[in-house]
């Protein structure tokens, strides 16, 4: 195959199909085979142009991938421990390896951080930088990890989904045995939240969402909600104070970049508790009482993304299938109907199952 089949975003709101040559693989970097694509709630942001820092039109998105690696060179191969024909995941972000962001493991923060399908422009040689593609580059900075066992519906979950999930909760929000957290959202985010709230010890979790999520409610006691409040016919205050005997939240995370969520968050915890804000708005203003943060002494929190140690806990976890997560991923489609994919995780077209949906490069 000479040429590659890529969806990109030319201009804010407009999706082409488009041709690229196949790049050549030396040494030191590698070329994916990509089997299927998370399509993230926050790609609706990066196609419409929301995101001040995520603007490099033209742009190929796609940044929750699992696949095959199809060519790699050979130090490339001994630095990843993979060889063709493999089934991989790759981190979303990588950095320059040198300074002291890297150096620590925090590629995000790095100044000079580059990643998939957000960040790099497909005017960018080798062009392949996102997985909405029949095949993406693999750059000799990018984090790969071999994988097994794992469904791809589960897999490309791992980066973004289940380990954001699992920092955002237990490293962030220092969840552990016996503490009382409330989640804001049930979308995928939300979902795989629960279920790390529980794997770090919560004793109990409550899921927040709207009218419109009744199946992800189903859902979300999978994962192992104890509770779930639907805010538009509740006071999520009021209910959370019965829950609790008046103690409230020990831990709330906000997945859902709603300014009304993010406000909530502050009445939902306990003086001394904590608040995570791990949800994009796409840079809207949000009213938040800070008396309240003064007066309860809270820590708020803001969470980006994933490390590595928590990616390596999520393939554990994925691994365990002790969680149902393969229920996340409720659609999938090919090139043709991307564009509905992504008003469907924005919320502009609903469906009563949908919960997530990915793309079979095809």
């Amino acid at each position: 195959m000479d040429q590659v089949k890529a969806l990109v975003v030319e201009e804010p709101g407009k999706l082409k199909l488009r041709k690229f040559p196949r790049p050549a693989i030396g040494e030191d970097d590698a070329l994916l085979k990509v089997v299927q694509t998370g399509i993230c709630a926050s790609d609706p942001h990066f196609f419409h142009g929301k995101v001040e820092r995520r603007r490099n039109f033209p742009l190929i998105l796609g940044h929750e991938m699992v696949g095959t690696i199809d060519e790699i060179g050979k130090t490339a191969s001994e630095r990843w421990g993979v060889s063709r024909g493999d089934t991989v995941i790759v981190e979303t972000s990588f950095g320059c390896g040198h300074c002291e962001m890297c150096l620590t493991g925090m590629q995000r923060l790095c100044k000079s951080s580059l990643g998939y399908g957000c960040k790099i422009s497909s005017s960018v040689p080798p062009f392949l930088w996102g997985s909405y593609s029949e095949f993406m580059y693999l750059h000799p900075n990018a984090i790969v990890h071999k994988i097994s066992d794992i469904e791809p519906e589960v897999a490309l979950l791992i980066c973004s989904v289940i380990s954001n999930g699992i920092r955002w909760v237990e490293s962030i929000g220092g969840v552990s045995i016996g503490d009382v957290v409330v989640i804001e959202g049930v979308g995928a985010q939300g979902l795989v939240s629960i279920a790390a709230a529980k794997e770090a010890g919560a004793d109990t979790v409550i899921a927040t969402g709207l009218s419109r999520d009744a199946y992800r409610f189903e859902i979300a006691k999978k994962m192992g909600a104890d509770f779930v409040i639907n805010v538009e016919e509740n006071d999520a205050v009021k209910m959370v104070r019965e829950i609790t005997d008046g103690k409230m939240a020990d831990v709330v995370v906000d997945v859902t970049g709603a300014a009304s969520a993010t406000e909530l968050s502050i009445d939902l915890a306990r003086p001394m508790g904590t608040v995570v804000l791990a949800g994009i708005n796409g840079g809207k203003s949000i009213n938040i009482v800070s008396d309240e943060i003064t007066w309860k002494e809270l820590k708020v929190l803001g969470a980006y993304s994933y490390d590595y140690q928590s990616v390596k806990k999520a393939i554990k976890l994925a691994q365990a299938k002790k969680y149902p997560f393969e229920e996340i991923v409720t659609h999938k489609f090919g090139f043709e109907d991307v564009e509905k994919a992504l008003k469907m995780a924005a919320g502009e077209i609903e469906v009563s199952n949908f919960i997530k949906g990915s793309l079979i490069p095809k």
